[in-house]
């Protein structure tokens, strides 16, 4: 069994998910009332547990290659700030991420942000640390 919190352990399960092109094993991670948000510039939206699977969907079709996660702060077992790399056709994206989950391992709630929004991000960990419900 991993050292790491539960929240990690299940990041890293998604993003393997993710590497295999496997969105049946993505779609088992997400809790039914799963909540997406991309606070990305140029990118926001908010997406529930089916419309996030289709997008996802369609960055798989692109291929993505490799994955790098690094972990820059947990609160607790069930929520973490992460920054993420993700290799697809050429292309490197980073960017920040925030995932909440439940105490059964499943996301509920996915927040990505622009790689250099490190406090607004920070100040959505706490809050979502505050009220894990998201």
């Amino acid at each position: 069994m991993s050292d790491e919190p539960r929240v990690v352990q299940a990041t890293r399960k998604g993003l393997a998910a993710v590497v295999a092109g496997d969105m049946a094993a993505w779609a088992d991670l997400l809790t039914d009332d799963f909540r997406f948000e991309d606070r990305r510039m140029g990118l926001q939206s908010t997406l529930d547990k089916k419309a996030n699977i289709e997008q996802l969907s369609y960055v798989v079709e692109v291929g993505v290659e490799e994955t790098e996660l690094e972990v820059v702060e947990t609160r607790g077992e069930s929520v973490a700030l992460y920054r993420m790399t993700l290799h697809a056709s050429g292309f490197v994206i980073a960017m920040l991420g925030l995932n909440v989950v439940t105490d059964d391992g499943r996301l509920r709630v996915a927040v990505l942000f622009d790689e250099d929004e490190l406090d607004a991000a920070r100040a959505e960990l706490d809050a979502l640390a505050a009220n894990p419900a998201g």
